[in-house]
C-alpha cells in the first residue's frame, strides 16, 4: 500500500510534469476544468465515489491503478470529507495523486494522510530528469533545490515503475545532497553528479 501523494506549489505545468499522467484503463484523471467534466468548476462527492470504485478494481496492465485529482483545491468540503477514508486506507495496488497550488487549500486531515511534495516556482522543473544546468550551480541553495527535485521525481517513478528506475542515479543524488549539506562546493558537487547521468539522448528519463 502506497501513501497518497500530494503535490503542491510550483506552477500548474510543473505539477502536471511530476504526475506524468498517462492514458489507459489503469488511470483515472479528475479535472474540473475539462469542458466535458460533469463536476463543472468544482469536484463533488460523485467524483470521489467514482474514484473509490475505480481503485477497488485490480490493475489491467500497469503495476497499480492510479487516480489523479487535478486542481484538488476544487474539492468541495463534503467531497474532501468523503475522500478521507480512502486516503487513510487506500486499496492495495493503488496510487492516489492530488495536485494543488497549496496544501493550505485543503483540509488539514487530507494533508496529514498524504506524502507532501512541495515544488518551487523555478526553471529547475522536477518533472525533468537530466544533468544539472549551469544555473543550478549558482549557489548551494539552487544546487540543493535541483538535487531535491530530481530525487522527488525519481522516488515517484520508483513507486509506479520500480523496474525502470536508475537506482544508481538515486544513490548519486543522495550523495550529492549529503555533500551540499556539508558545504561542499556546489559546482564541484554537481560536476561529479553529472557523471552519473546517462549520455545525452540515450536515456533521458533516468531509467534503464
Amino acid at each position: 500500500m502506497s501513501l497518497p501523494l500530494l503535490v503542491s506549489g510550483g506552477s500548474h505545468q510543473q505539477r502536471l510534469d511530476l504526475a506524468r499522467i498517462k492514458s489507459g484503463p489503469d488511470w483515472l484523471v479528475i479535472d474540473p476544468e475539462k469542458p466535458a467534466s460533469p463536476s463543472g468548476r468544482s469536484i463533488g462527492i460523485s467524483a470521489v465515489r467514482s474514484l473509490e470504485k475505480f481503485l477497488q478494481r485490480k490493475p489491467y496492465q500497469a503495476p497499480v491503478k492510479t487516480a489523479v485529482i487535478i486542481r484538488a483545491e476544487k474539492l468541495t468540503l463534503p467531497a474532501q470529507q468523503a475522500l478521507l477514508k480512502t486516503l487513510e486506507e487506500p486499496p492495495a495496488h493503488s496510487q492516489i495523486l492530488l495536485l494543488c497550488p497549496s496544501e493550505e487549500q485543503l483540509l488539514p486531515t487530507i494533508v496529514s494522510r498524504c506524502l507532501v511534495k512541495r515544488l518551487a516556482e523555478t526553471g529547475l522543473a522536477p518533472g525533468r530528469i537530466g544533468p544539472p544546468p549551469a544555473e543550478a550551480a549558482a549557489n548551494s541553495g539552487t544546487a540543493r533545490e535541483f538535487v531535491t527535485n530530481q530525487l522527488h521525481y525519481l522516488h515517484y517513478e520508483l513507486r509506479l515503475h520500480p523496474e525502470t528506475v536508475n537506482i544508481r542515479l538515486i544513490k548519486a543524488l543522495n550523495l550529492a545532497l549529503t555533500a551540499l549539506k556539508f558545504n561542499v562546493n556546489p559546482k564541484l558537487t554537481l560536476d561529479v553528479l553529472s557523471l552519473s547521468y546517462t549520455p545525452a539522448g540515450s536515456n533521458p528519463a533516468g531509467v534503464y
